[in-house]
């Protein structure tokens, strides 16, 4: 992890990109192919690609980052796994009501607080099972605020009258999550916690603003 170049990440980039690459180009394609509206079908398959990495590089990191609170490597993938679940489940029926650049501006803290909280709190001496609780919390907090964005992507299509192709954004949604998966690793690696959760936070506001722009035009 010290070394300048990763090797075997950077295959493993270079795979599961041409992989993503090759299953987005082609729900895409057949989108651009069929529907006339080209510039409103590249605006949502953008919106939902990018949600979609932003979420897989805040999971990823988080799982890294409360290793040392939940204990062991099985303990924390189904704890910030099926928190970041439930609150985005949380979220979601919250789409309606609750704006995502009002999410990216509570999201914004959030991060923060959950990549600082671990070494701060065993820094502080705090006892396993308090640490553990503020780390659920905050992550629940965390998904709840990420949730509100799919949901939103799906209204804005269906509000468009695009409900036919809910399936294809989410696939290209779930390509992205796939790519982000490992690129996070290698982020992490090369530039630290708080730079991933950075990118991750831009590509959620990029994704805000496109849905803003969207839905007062």
């Amino acid at each position: 992890c010290s070394l300048a170049r990763i090797p075997e990440i950077e295959w493993l980039i270079q795979i599961t990109f041409l992989t993503c690459a090759s299953l987005v180009g082609l729900f895409a394609g057949n989108v651009l192919v069929v529907d006339r509206n080209r510039r409103l079908m590249i605006k949502l398959m953008v919106f939902n690609f990018g949600i979609g990495f932003a979420y897989f590089l805040v999971e990823i990191v988080l799982m890294q980052s409360f290793h040392a609170v939940f204990l062991s490597p099985t303990s924390c993938l189904v704890l910030v796994l099926g928190v970041l679940l439930c609150g985005s489940a949380i979220g979601g029926l919250l789409a309606g009501r609750v704006s995502p650049l009002t999410a990216v501006v509570t999201l914004a803290p959030l991060l923060l607080f959950s990549l600082l909280l671990p070494d701060w709190a065993i820094a502080q001496g705090w006892s396993s099972s308090w640490t553990m609780c503020l780390g659920i919390a905050l992550i629940f907090a965390v998904g709840a605020n990420m949730g509100v964005f799919f949901p939103a992507g799906l209204l804005w299509a269906q509000r468009c009258q695009k409900r036919a192709w809910i399936p294809h954004l989410f696939a290209i949604n779930a390509a992205a999550g796939s790519l982000a998966t490992v690129v996070s690793l290698y982020l992490a690696i090369q530039f630290g916690y708080i730079w991933t959760m950075a990118i991750a936070l831009l590509a959620y506001l990029a994704a805000a603003m496109v849905l803003h722009v969207a839905s007062s035009q």
